[in-house]
This record gives structure tokens, sequence and C-alpha cells, in this order.
């Protein structure tokens, strides 16, 4: 939506001050595979370099207050810290024009062999794996009665795989 749009503008300098960087995001398109509930519209990754700045941004007055405007355009939002297993280079990002590759964003239960496998079985379909993490921490939100809650997250690991057409992904989950 228009909304979050104008919240990653307005965020992207937050993010930017405390030295973090995008490194994916896309909006979904379609379901390959899993039940239409956990959909998500938009998978957005960023890189911070340590908790510490991640949690400095989050309290600046700026952030907070363009918060409400993410709160106001996502009904479903689903946040955790992962550590990256693999990544295609690194630093690399999502090519700003990327119409010429297609990508597949996978959440799943695994562990630190999966990166290896994964790579295997999404070379068979011409697929590559563009960034995996897995989690490491969740996010607790407090209310201002100091009643906390955890931000839900989806999966503990998660895989980005990038291909060249749709349909090396389609197979790939088929």
């Amino acid at each position: 939506s228009w909304l979050y749009d104008f919240y990653n503008l307005l965020g992207a300098g937050c993010v930017k001050k405390v030295k973090g960087r995008p490194l994916f995001k896309g909006r979904v398109k379609k379901v390959l595979y899993g039940r239409e509930n956990l959909r998500r519209d938009v998978v957005l990754i960023v890189r911070y370099p340590n908790v510490h700045r991640f949690k400095k941004m989050l309290e600046t007055r700026f952030f907070q207050w363009i918060t409400v405007l993410r709160l106001l355009a996502v009904k479903k939002f689903t946040f955790g810290f992962f550590n990256l297993m693999a990544n295609r280079q690194s630093g690399s990002t999502a090519p700003r024009h990327a119409e010429n590759k297609r990508f597949a964003v996978h959440f799943f239960r695994g562990n630190r062999d999966c990166p290896a496998d994964i790579s295997r079985l999404a070379g068979q379909f011409g697929a590559r794996i563009f960034l995996c993490g897995q989690l490491s921490a969740l996010l607790i939100s407090s209310s201002p009665e100091k009643k906390e809650s955890r931000i839900p997250c989806l999966m503990e690991t998660a895989v980005i795989l990038e291909a060249d057409t749709p349909g090396q992904l389609e197979d790939m989950f088929n």
C-alpha cells in the first residue's frame, strides 16, 4: 500500500543512520506452497550491525512516530532476528530493477546444514540461494502498562531463492 511505502521512505533514513542496510525487499505475488493465511504482502529484510544500533533506532521519537504508519498499513506483521547462514555475496542486495530475476521466500524449520541441502536442490532447477538465515532472537513489545507481548515470527529458518524465470521456482515447489 502507499502508506507502507511512505513508512519505508521515511524509515530508510533511520535505518541508514544506525548503519543498517536493506538486504532484500519484495512484494509477494503468488503462494507456491503452504497455507494462504501465512502469506505476507511484502517481505523486507534489513541487516543491522548489532542489536544495540537497532534498539537505538527504535528509541528515537521520529521512528516511534513513523511506526504508527506501519501499524496502520500492515495487518499481519511478523518479525525476527536472524543470523545469516548463506548469502549470495557478502553485502549484496537485490538488484534495483530485478525484472529479469524472480525470487521465492520460504520459511521452515531447519538447522545449520540447510543451506548446502537447499543449494543442491535449487541447483537442480536452475535456482540459487540469494540469502538464508536462522532465527536467533524474538522481539518483545511492551505497552505503557508494562504488559509484554511477543511480536510474531513465522518460522525459525528463512531462505530466499533466486531464479531467472518463475517456472524454475514453481517446478521446485511442485
